[in-house]
């Protein structure tokens, strides 16, 4: 409930910066304007979405899904024909990484320990134990290592030696609550926080409705000094109501268009005040770090209606091209050729219909271009569920395949998937679970696609399954987070 006893403290504590060893040395430094302005958009009404703001160096993946647009995208070049050149074993869960002055950073999220590795040669250069659980990547800003942490707080490290310039301490109080198994605060925080001009912001909170709501804050980088702050709030009676201020809130991993920064379907300023434009940008309705494969969790793209690259699991993105890997159920209610025969039941009852030898499987990708095709006459009075004056975007392809990609990546002309080969089997005629002894079912692979027509290039065997998004590119290489905690380094021969 919103006005749990935790409410008052959340209204009246105030929140705490610590300094570290490491403080002076960053503090004194001035911090330049971040990110590349090269990619704003000259006329938005004719593009379904924000082109990338790529960092400033190209062959670098500083923060989470490479920019501050999370496009998954780079500019930088990697062969397509990849062989492994080191594995790091790490251990647990781990992050997808980050790339900057030649170091790979990866968290392990339970161990709440974030690792920092010689980017050339997979080798340890140091360690650092924060308070909490660190659920996603940290983002790497001229020599610093910032991240936020499931104990309330932001951290910021110098990149050199992982010692602690400053924590922010956003959570109003310290105090720990039990969820998913494991202590943590009532305000925890994303890993990826997003750094935007100098500016650090990040969303600390579990819901809108919950212990004074989400707050929203806005740190100078270098000295850890608060400029900005929000909280988004909604009361009990407010529920079901539409549109502000009933609007419920989830926290997220923040997006921004160089000018603008969204968390889920919210959009602010960068001084953190509420806008009501609409979202050109990345929008993820369950939240980008989700990784439960169901059809109804996905993510959307800009304005390209009616292309299915724009409404899919996994989207990559550039400014001239979006790919998207969907979920067969997407568009198997849709498409009646694979209905079973005699089917008479609602369209969600036909997945649960399917006998084994007709039950689809694998994935189907499809790209887009970036544009808004402009309706004219008749057209532009299209009907429900199309904007006034718009056509649905067509795709300029799609192809359907037997894989599970759990990770996508694109660089260039080239498409970039981690994941397995799909499966119908997954338990033995006697019905009991598969043998672990056994070799898996599905094969885990890294795929090389053209983005031209979706052909494969190359195919790469892995011994193991993917993290799910945990595909970067750096240095002309490819670096993959695995579930048996190792970090693998792919490219092209020396």
């Amino acid at each position: 409930s919103p006005t749990s006893s935790l409410d008052a403290v959340a209204a009246t504590a105030p929140p705490a910066l610590e300094r570290g060893p490491a403080y002076t040395s960053i503090a004194e430094r001035a911090s330049s304007l971040s990110g590349n302005r090269q990619s704003q958009i000259a006329n938005r009404k004719s593009l379904a979405w924000q082109p990338p703001i790529y960092p400033p160096k190209p062959d670098e993946w500083p923060t989470y899904r490479g920019n501050i647009t999370r496009s998954g995208s780079t500019t930088g070049r990697v062969p397509a024909e990849l062989g492994e050149l080191w594995k790091t074993p790490i251990g647990g869960a781990l992050t997808a990484s980050v790339a900057a002055d030649g170091k790979l950073v990866v968290c392990s999220k339970d161990a709440c320990i974030v690792h920092c590795l010689d980017a050339g040669t997979g080798k340890s250069l140091w360690q650092f134990a924060a308070g909490g659980r660190v659920d996603s990547p940290p983002t790497l800003h001229e020599g610093l290592c910032v991240f936020g942490c499931g104990d309330g707080s932001v951290y910021c490290l110098r990149l050199a030696d992982g010692a602690l310039a400053w924590r922010f301490r956003a959570a109003p109080v310290d105090r720990r609550i039990v969820a998913d198994s494991r202590l943590a605060s009532p305000w925890p925080i994303s890993g990826s926080v997003l750094v935007l001009d100098g500016v650090v912001y990040f969303a600390a909170g579990r819901s809108s409705y919950l212990d004074g709501g989400i707050r929203l804050v806005g740190l100078d980088v270098r000295s850890g000094k608060e400029l900005h702050e929000a909280t988004l709030t909604t009361t009990p009676g407010e529920l079901g109501r539409r549109g502000p201020p009933g609007d419920g809130a989830l926290p997220d991993v923040l997006v921004s268009d160089g000018s603008s920064i969204s968390m889920r379907h919210i959009q602010f300023d960068k001084e953190l005040k509420r806008r009501r434009a609409p979202l050109t940008t990345l929008i993820a309705s369950t939240g980008l770090l989700e990784d439960i494969w169901a059809h109804r969790q996905t993510l959307r793209l800009g304005r390209a209606r009616g292309a299915a690259a724009s409404k899919a699991k996994l989207i990559v993105f550039d400014a001239d091209r979006a790919i998207g890997v969907m979920n067969p159920y997407t568009w198997l209610k849709r498409t009646s050729g694979l209905w079973p025969k005699g089917h008479d039941g609602h369209l969600h009852q036909k997945y649960s219909r399917y006998e084994t030898r007709y039950f689809p499987i694998g994935v189907k990708i499809a790209a887009t271009k970036n544009g808004v095709a402009r309706a004219s006459g008749p057209d532009a009075r299209r009907g429900k569920g199309k904007k006034r004056g718009e056509t649905p975007v067509a795709d300029a392809w799609s192809i359907e395949e037997p894989i599970q990609p759990r990770a996508a990546l694109l660089a260039g002309d080239t498409l970039f998937l981690a994941g397995w080969q799909d499966a119908v089997a997954i338990q033995e005629k006697t019905g009991r679970p598969l043998d672990p002894k056994k070799p898996d079912p599905r094969p885990a692979c890294l795929w090389t696609l053209s983005t031209a027509d979706g052909k494969t290039l190359s195919e790469h065997k892995l011994d193991c399954e993917p993290v799910f998004d945990g595909l970067i590119a750096a240095y002309n290489k490819l670096f993959l987070s695995m579930k048996d905690g190792t970090i693998r380094c792919f490219g092209g021969a020396e």
